[in-house]
């Protein structure tokens, strides 16, 4: 491997850690907000269900907000999704000339 694309690989690592971070943060904001919505614009729907029936759904929608780090971790620390985990074969392929991913 030429050492300008074990340069890039090198600089992949700590972005793809860096954007699996940040997604998962986006996903437990983003159900925070969504849940917290849900919540104070239907009115009508927490007065039909009563605290009683209320109670599981919010227990769920908490679940799920303090899940959402962890799920979206899980989903995008697949090795498959990130060029520079490849194995270094298949890398090598990857990157020979004609490939998709040699550049012209």
């Amino acid at each position: 491997m030429e050492a300008r694309q074990q340069v890039v690989l090198e600089k992949l690592a700590p972005a793809a850690e860096e954007f699996i971070g940040a997604a998962a943060e986006f996903a437990a904001e983003h159900y925070r907000r969504t849940v917290e919505d849900a919540v104070t614009g239907n009115p009508e729907l927490a007065k039909e269900k009563g605290s009683g029936g209320l109670k599981p759904l919010k227990e769920a929608m908490n679940d799920l907000v303090n899940r959402a780090p962890d799920l979206a971790k899980h989903h995008l620390d697949a090795d498959e999704l990130w060029f520079h985990r490849k194995d270094p074969q298949e890398l090598a392929a990857a990157t020979k000339p004609g490939s998709q991913f040699q550049s012209s």
